[in-house]
């Protein structure tokens, strides 16, 4: 009887081991320790300017939590992160259902299918996420900065994933930015006056992480045609029963390895 329980879990083991290369591919496990989590409340995609060079980066309000706790810098200035230090989080849970119609077919899913949104409109328990060059004086700027997406990469795209960003019409339409499931290409993007703040919802179709890279250009009157690259990171957090299913794949392997 026990040499057939060992050739049982002697199966199971390779399957335990595709179980946790499956679910590594998945999961977002390889966070920088350096990388806060933002859960909710108010901050933005920054575009500053210092030193001839554009400058990307978080720029969250006061009161926007981050690690479990509100931020608080200065009256004016709130508090800025480096894009690969901060990362917005939206809870599995908070998945909503693809819209029917073919308006909504850029989201890469069909009708009904889970997305996962950062909305244009204020959630208290998610991150409220804008796109600000308010920092940035307008005489200075001859053109409105364009943001445009590059790449995307990381596990929630492993899983099959998709980012779009969009806001609605006064009928509820959609109105594309960006959207990765129709492939990327210069048309993905957006423009910004200096000056400016707007809001956008932005999605995502698996859970996982999101690397988003964007490049931002603009014109300065003084210095020129301007331009930066940044990475974004995105995650919307897998369901319990994902890391259960983990624990029982690592047990799993523990335990033949232990048997032999």
């Amino acid at each position: 009887m026990f040499g057939i329980l060992l050739r049982v879990m002697k199966f199971l083991r390779p399957l335990s081991i595709a179980l946790l290369t499956t679910l590594f591919a998945i999961l977002p496990h390889d966070q920088s320790a350096a990388q806060a989590i933002w859960s909710s409340e108010h901050g933005d995609f920054g575009i500053g300017y210092d030193d001839g060079d554009i400058e990307p980066h978080w720029h969250l309000h006061n009161g926007a939590v981050v690690g479990g706790a509100p931020v608080d810098g200065s009256p004016e200035d709130g508090v800025e992160f480096e894009p690969e230090n901060l990362m917005p989080q939206i809870p599995f849970a908070k998945s909503t259902a693809r819209a029917g119609g073919a308006e909504w077919d850029f989201v890469g899913v069909a009708a009904g299918h889970a997305t996962w949104v950062f909305p244009a409109a204020e959630d208290p328990a998610l991150p409220f996420i804008g796109l600000g060059a308010e920092e940035l004086d307008p005489p200075d700027w001859s053109t409105p900065f364009t943001v445009t997406l590059t790449g995307i990469s990381g596990s929630g795209v492993t899983a099959g994933g998709f980012f779009s960003l969009y806001t609605t019409d006064s009928f509820g339409a959609p109105v594309v930015s960006m959207a990765s499931a129709n492939g990327i290409s210069a048309a993905d993007h957006t423009q910004i006056a200096a000056g400016a703040h707007a809001h956008y919802n932005w999605a995502f179709t698996q859970p996982g992480r999101y690397d988003v890279t964007f490049e931002i250009t603009g014109t300065h009157g003084a210095d020129g045609a301007k331009s930066a690259s940044a990475t974004y990171r995105f995650n919307v957090v897998p369901e319990p029963s994902t890391y259960a299913l983990l624990g029982l794949g690592l047990a799993a392997l523990g335990w033949a390895r232990r048997r032999r």
